[in-house]
C-alpha cells in the first residue's frame, strides 16, 4: 500500500503507523518502471538477489578484517548459501534490503575503528557511518539505536578526545538529516516524532499472546481487558482483534485521525505495561526461553515453494541466465524442481543447536585471542538483535536472519580451530611414531 501510494500519487500518505520508507520506495521504483505487473515482481526479485551477493562480499571484508580470510570465506559461503537467506530474497519483505544495508554499517563502523587506532582524522568515516545509520533505522526501525551504541563504543575505548567527539557529533547531525523528512510525515499524519509506533503494539503481542499473561483486574481499561477476552475466546492471536476494535471505537469517540494511531499504540502499550506488571512471573523467564529458542529451536518452519506472495520466484524452474534476467511470467513449478527445491531446503539448514555451539566455542576462542574493539563489536550486534526480538516478540526465523552472517563468522573460528586442533594432534602423533620407528631401526 504505501509502495502503491508512493508510485502512483508521489506520497507516503497512505502508510501503517509501524511502517518505513524504505523498503516502499524500492518497490515503488519498480512500479514506476514497470507497473502493476508481474514484470515488477520479478524485476525486485533479481535486485534482491543481486543485495544477497552484495551483502556476502561485505560479510567476507568484514569477517575478513575481524578474523582472517579463512574464516571470512567459510562465513560468507555458508551465508549465500543459506536456505533462509535464499528464501527472503524471494519474498516482498525487507530482508535482503536491510541485511545489505546493516553490512554496510557494519563496514563503516570498523573502517571508523581502523582509523581512529591509528589516531588519523575520520571525518569522512564518520559522516557515513551516520548516514548508513539513518539509511539502516529507515528500512527497519530496529536499527535506530545501534548508532548510539556505537558512539559509546567509540567514546569508551578510545576515550573523550576531540577527534572523537566531532565525528561522534558529525555522523549524530548526519543521521538526523536523514530521518527528520520521515519523522516530519509521522509528526504531520500522524502526531508524533518518530521513525514508527509500533512499540506498543509488540509489547501488547509479547504479553498477551506470547506469554498468555492473566489479565489484571480491576484494569486501567476495561474496554481492553474486555476485548482480549472475547478475543481469547475465539482465536489465540488477539492484537490483531483489540487493535481495530480500539480503532473503531476511538473513531466513534470522535478522536481526531491525526491522533488515532498514536492513541491506538498507547492504549495498546499502557495496558501490556499493565499486564505485566500484575504478572511479571511470566515476563523474564519467557523472555530466555525466547531468546535460547532463536538459538537451539529448528528453524524449519518456513514453508518453501507453497504458493503465496514471492514464492514462485523461488521454485519456478526457469533455466538459464537469460531467464533469470528478462522478467516474464513465472511458469507453475514442476514436481521435479519443487522436489529439488525441497531436497536443497532441507538438507542445507543446518540444526540450530550444533550451529550454536560451533558459535559460542567462537566466540570464546575469538575473545580468548584477543577481545579486539571489532571483535566485541560483532558480539554486541548479534546479541542486540536476538535480545530486541526475545523482548519484545516470539521467535522467528527472520528476526535472527540479519546476523546469521556474523554467526556463521563466530561459528567458522570455531569449527577451524578444533580442525586445526585435529591437524597438530595427527602431526605429533605422526612425529611420534617416526620417532619410535627410528630408534626401532
Amino acid at each position: 500500500m504505501s509502495a502503491a501510494s508512493m508510485a502512483d500519487e508521489g506520497n507516503f500518505w497512505y502508510h501503517q503507523v509501524y511502517r518505513t520508507p524504505m523498503y516502499p520506495l524500492f518497490l515503488a521504483l519498480f512500479l514506476k518502471l514497470f507497473g502493476h505487473t508481474e514484470a515488477a515482481g520479478l524485476a525486485v526479485v533479481l535486485v534482491q538477489r543481486l543485495l544477497g551477493l552484495l551483502s556476502g562480499l561485505m560479510l567476507f571484508t568484514i569477517l575478513r578484517r575481524t578474523f582472517s580470510g579463512r574464516v571470512a570465506l567459510i562465513g560468507a559461503t555458508l551465508f549465500l548459501l543459506s536456505p533462509l537467506q535464499l528464501y527472503y530474497e524471494s519474498v516482498f519483505l525487507t530482508e535482503a534490503q536491510f541485511i545489505f544495508l546493516l553490512f554496510v554499517f557494519l563496514w563503516v563502523t570498523l573502517l571508523v575503528v581502523a582509523k581512529l587506532r591509528q589516531g588519523e582524522l575520520a571525518g569522512g568515516t564518520f559522516a557515513a557511518l551516520g548516514v548508513s545509520a539513518g539509511a539502516l533505522s529507515l528500512s527497519r526501525p530496529i536499527g535506530q539505536l545501534l548508532l548510539v551504541c556505537v558512539l559509546v563504543m567509540f567514546v569508551l575505548r578510545f576515550g573523550v578526545k576531540r577527534s572523537t567527539i566531532a565525528g561522534s557529533a558529525l555522523a549524530l547531525v548526519l543521521f538526523l538529516a536523514a530521518i527528520f523528512p520521515w519523522l516530519k510525515v509521522n509528526h504531520d499524519y500522524y502526531g508524533f516524532w518518530g521513525i514508527s509506533r509500533d512499540i506498543g503494539i509488540n509489547l501488547f503481542h509479547r504479553v498477551v499472546d506470547v506469554d498468555y499473561s492473566p489479565l489484571p483486574k480491576p484494569s486501567n481499561d476495561p474496554f481492553v481487558r474486555q476485548q482480549v477476552i472475547k478475543a481469547r475466546a475465539k482465536t489465540s492471536t488477539t492484537y490483531f482483534h483489540v487493535y481495530h476494535a480500539l480503532g473503531i471505537s476511538m473513531v466513534r469517540n470522535h478522536v481526531p485521525p491525526k491522533e488515532l494511531n498514536k492513541g491506538l499504540d498507547d492504549r495498546m502499550k499502557a495496558f501490556a505495561i499493565e499486564t505485566l506488571l500484575a504478572s511479571p512471573g511470566r515476563f523474564i523467564p519467557n523472555t530466555f526461553r525466547n531468546f535460547g529458542s532463536l538459538f537451539v529451536k529448528s528453524r524449519r518452519s518456513v514453508h518453501f515453494c507453497e504458493e503465496g506472495l514471492g514464492k514462485p520466484y523461488l521454485c519456478a524452474p526457469q533455466k538459464g541466465l537469460v531467464a533469470r534476467l528478462v522478467p516474464q511470467e513465472p511458469a507453475p513449478p514442476s514436481e521435479r524442481a519443487r522436489a529439488l527445491t525441497h531436497w536443497y531446503m532441507a538438507s542445507f539448514l543446518f540444526p540450530e543447536a550444533i550451529v550454536t555451539v560451533f558459535f559460542v566455542l567462537g566466540v570464546a576462542l575469538s575473545l580468548r585471542r584477543g577481545a579486539t574493539v571489532e571483535r566485541v563489536f560483532l558480539l554486541f550486534v548479534v546479541l542486540y538483535f536476538t535480545g530486541l526480538a526475545a523482548l519484545l516478540n516470539r521467535p522467528e526465523d527472520r528476526f535472527r536472519l540479519p546476523v546469521d552472517g556474523l554467526i556463521f563468522g563466530f561459528g567458522a573460528v570455531g569449527v577451524l580451530s578444533l580442525v586445526d586442533l585435529a591437524r597438530r594432534r595427527a602431526t605429533l602423533l605422526q612425529e611420534s611414531r617416526s620417532a619410535v620407528e627410528g630408534r626401532a631401526g
